[in-house]
């Protein structure tokens, strides 16, 4: 399996390479992972957003156990870039207390993902502004869709 994986993100890399997309191994990696890629049944909280510029609609679920985030999972229509960007940020806030988790913006997520193509920074930007809503409800206790 781990063998499959490799020739993917190698296959990936010329792809991307013959387009002129620079993508980081960690960008491809993260945007072709999958494991956190579904909604939370039980969660507490939830956000969304719908880029109005690309189409492009994200979305988070938290769950929340002792002030820490216990599990974080996404869902997005995005592109690579997009897909990348959310799995970074739930990535990053797994295990931090939610106050921490306040700092994860779009240039953590771009740090977090080995840095990205100048045009491709609003992905980002729709994944920390998901990721905040759904913190946000975390934080209200309004879970505004059911899971």
């Amino acid at each position: 399996m781990s063998e499959d994986r490799d020739i993917t993100l190698e296959i990936l890399k010329k792809l991307f390479a013959v387009t002129g997309k620079n993508y980081s191994e960690k960008l491809i990696d993260y945007g072709t992972s999958l494991d956190n890629a579904r909604p939370l049944e039980k969660h507490d909280g939830y956000g969304k957003f719908t880029a109005e510029d690309c189409g492009d609609v994200v979305e988070v679920w938290l769950r929340v156990r002792d002030g820490r985030i216990e599990e974080a999972t996404f869902q997005t229509t995005g592109c690579l870039p997009t897909c990348a960007s959310v799995a970074a940020a739930v990535a990053l806030a797994k295990g931090r207390p939610v106050r921490e988790c306040l700092r994860i913006t779009q240039s953590a997520i771009i740090e977090e993902l080995g840095g990205m193509p100048e045009p491709d920074h609003h992905c980002a930007l729709h994944a920390a502004r998901a990721f905040q809503r759904a913190l946000r409800s975390c934080v209200t206790g309004r879970k505004d869709k059911a899971g």
